[in-house]
């Protein structure tokens, strides 16, 4: 068959033999073929079963598309076997081949319609000179335009920005103005749950509250959030936890830890308000 550039050709390989299934059998196709794309297709398999045993067949079709023109070669390809008859090792060869492969379509429409060179001018130095202004004439149209336009960009970026900050500052000041600090409504559900003696739902307020207290580094547990404040709140805060895991039986009382933790409370607050105080002047 002849060959063309990109176009693709066909190649059947059988492989057949004798005392095992087509299963067993290797793989024939090639897929590293200099100049050539191989593009195996799913292999066809057959068995047959006779007196003499199972006898195996594979066949595989493989697409080849040339990418250059000239003689291209087709390796050999060599599968090893064992023959039972002689109970030694042999080799099936399927002789390497030559083919010579032609131009495609392209490739002859681009050979024949060849860029002419442009006509030689009388007078050389009035052509080259005509040229030159005029293409100073066009960058310098083009260097104005594009420095108006990264102008234009600039500007839109730079508002882009300065409203984007408008909006975030007014934002932040609706906020605080509408909504109550939220450390303090989470308080009060630790207060009500402790005074309802819920040991489970005073565990998850105080957890709720000291998220919103410690937003940055929130505390995974109930010992944690002891550890935070002083050693009186962490006691009380201890004998929850022995309750809920029951390491105490009685009756949980809630009212000495919404008293320590209350005081224990104000005092970080303050804490924390000082501490702001001395950081304001550092950012005017």
């Amino acid at each position: 068959k002849e060959f063309v550039v990109g176009e693709p050709v066909t190649r059947t390989l059988t492989l057949k033999a004798k005392g095992l299934t087509a299963a067993q059998l290797p793989s024939l196709a090639m897929m590293d073929i200099p100049g050539f794309k191989a593009y195996p297709d799913q292999p066809h398999m057959n068995d047959e079963n006779n007196s003499s045993g199972v006898s195996g067949t594979r066949q595989e079709k493989i697409a080849l598309i040339p990418m250059q023109a000239g003689q291209l070669n087709l390796p050999e390809i060599k599968i090893n076997w064992w023959n039972t008859n002689t109970n030694q090792i042999e080799t099936a060869t399927l002789p390497a081949r030559t083919v010579q492969v032609k131009p495609g379509a392209a490739q002859a429409n681009q050979s024949i319609a060849m860029p002419q060179p442009a006509p030689v001018a009388t007078d050389a130095t009035a052509l080259q000179t005509e040229t030159i202004t005029v293409v100073k004439e066009e960058n310098g149209f083009y260097s104005k335009l594009s420095i108006l336009l990264g102008l234009g960009w600039l500007i839109t970026a730079i508002a882009w920005v300065l409203s984007g900050r408008n909006n975030k500052a007014a934002n932040n000041t609706h906020t605080s103005a509408n909504n109550p600090p939220l450390p303090k409504i989470s308080l009060n559900a630790v207060k009500k749950a402790c005074l309802d003696n819920n040991p489970q739902q005073s565990k998850t307020e105080l957890l709720n509250w000291s998220k919103h207290r410690w937003p940055d580094n929130p505390p995974a547990n109930l010992g944690e959030v002891g550890k935070r404040l002083n050693k009186a709140t962490q006691q009380e805060i201890e004998n929850l936890n022995r309750v809920l895991y029951g390491s105490i039986s009685e009756r949980w009382q809630g009212s000495p830890l919404w008293q320590q933790l209350s005081v224990a409370a104000k005092t970080t607050t303050n804490k924390q308000r000082k501490k702001e105080e001395v950081l304001i002047p550092l950012y005017p």
